[in-house]
C-alpha cells in the first residue's frame, strides 16, 4: 500500500513538473509574441509617420513648383501694368487729383501682389543655411523672448521642461528661431480667448534625436484643419496670411528635421519637432 501511494505521489509530481514546464513554455511564447507584436506596432507607427512626412514633403515640393510658375506668370504682366500706369500718369495732367488717386491705387495694389508673391516664394524655397552647433534650449528661450509682449498681454503661463543633459544640434539658429516663434504665436492665438492659457515647452533626447514639443491648451483643431495646416494661405485667423506655418515647415525640411502635430478640438495642440544631434 505504501509503495502504491509512493507511485501515485511520484506520478503526481512528474505530472505537475511537466505541466509547469508546459505552462512556463506557453507563458514564454505569449511574452515573446507580445514583445514581437509591440515591436511590429512600433515599426508600423514609425512607417506611418514617415509616410505622412514623405507626403508632406512631396506636397511641399509641388507647392514650391506651382509658386514659382505663378510668380513668373503673374509678375510679367504686373511689370507691364506698372510701366503702363507710369507712362499714362506722365501724359495726364499731374494736377488731376482723381486720376492720381486711381493711379496710386493701382500701383499700391500691384506692389501688394508682388509682396505676396515674394512671401510665398520665401515660404516654399529651399535656402542656404548657416549651420552652427547650438543649444536647443537657448534657441527656444530666444524665441520666447521675441514673443514676450504677446505672452504677457494674454496672461499666458509658460512651463519649461528642458532636458539639461542633451547635446547641441547643428542648425541655422536664426531660421530655427523663426520656426519656433511661428509655432509659439499660433499657440498664443489659440489660447488668448480661452483664458488660463498654458504654453509648455519640452526638450529631450529620444531615439538618438533631439525632440522639441511645444504644447498649448487652446481651442485645438479637427482632422480637416490638421490636414491643411502647412498649406500656403490656409489660416483660421481673421488677419493671418497663412504663410507662417508654411515657412516653419520649409525651415524644418531644410534642416532635414521632422515635424508632427497632434490636436483635437477643445484639447489643445502639440507640435513635435525632431533634429539630429550635432556630430
Amino acid at each position: 500500500m505504501f509503495v502504491l501511494a509512493f507511485i501515485f505521489v511520484g506520478f503526481g509530481v512528474i505530472t505537475f513538473v511537466k505541466e509547469n514546464e508546459a505552462r512556463q513554455l506557453a507563458d514564454e511564447k505569449v511574452t515573446t509574441y507580445q514583445q514581437e507584436l509591440k515591436r511590429r506596432i512600433e515599426e508600423l507607427d514609425r512607417a506611418n509617420k514617415e509616410l505622412i512626412e514623405m507626403r508632406r514633403e512631396e506636397k511641399f515640393a509641388a507647392t514650391g513648383r506651382i509658386a514659382r510658375n505663378i510668380a513668373h506668370e503673374v509678375r510679367n504682366p504686373l511689370t507691364n501694368i506698372d510701366l503702363a500706369v507710369s507712362q499714362i500718369k506722365e501724359e495726364i495732367n499731374k494736377e488731376n487729383n482723381d486720376a492720381n488717386f486711381l493711379f496710386d491705387m493701382v500701383t499700391r495694389n500691384s506692389s501688394r501682389i508682388n509682396q505676396l508673391i515674394t512671401e510665398l516664394l520665401n515660404a516654399t524655397r529651399f535656402t542656404d543655411l548657416n549651420f552652427k552647433n547650438t543649444s536647443i534650449n537657448t534657441i527656444l528661450d530666444e524665441a520666447l523672448d521675441l514673443a514676450k509682449d504677446r505672452i504677457e498681454l494674454t496672461s499666458i503661463k509658460v512651463e519649461k521642461k528642458y532636458s539639461t543633459d542633451i547635446c547641441d544640434i547643428s542648425v541655422d539658429a536664426e531660421k530655427i528661431k523663426i520656426a519656433f516663434l511661428n509655432i509659439i504665436i499660433n499657440a498664443i492665438e489659440a489660447m488668448k480667448e480661452k483664458g488660463e492659457g498654458i504654453l509648455t515647452l519640452h526638450t529631450k533626447g529620444l531615439h538618438d534625436e533631439c525632440v522639441v514639443e511645444i504644447s498649448d491648451n487652446g481651442i485645438g483643431m479637427d482632422a480637416a484643419a490638421l490636414s491643411k495646416l502647412f498649406e500656403p494661405y490656409y489660416t483660421t485667423k481673421p488677419k493671418g496670411n497663412g504663410l507662417g506655418l508654411t515657412n516653419t515647415h520649409n525651415i524644418i525640411l531644410n534642416h532635414k528635421g521632422n515635424i508632427d502635430v497632434e490636436s483635437s478640438p477643445g484639447y489643445g495642440t502639440k507640435f513635435i519637432l525632431s533634429f539630429n544631434f550635432a556630430s
